[in-house]
């Protein structure tokens, strides 16, 4: 399974999905990843 990327982080950010949040920070992601337009989860988020 491949590591998961920003934009999975970023897409769940921006859909509220806590459960898949809270699953991708227990794998360690990068929390300051960027999705492909160049943004984080938290700017997605907000």
């Amino acid at each position: 399974m491949a590591e998961p990327s920003g934009n999975e982080l970023a897409s769940a950010a921006a859909k509220g999905d806590l459960v898949q949040l809270t699953n991708l920070l227990q794998k360690n992601v990068n929390v300051n990843a960027q999705n492909g337009f160049g943004r984080t989860a938290l700017q997605v988020g907000i």
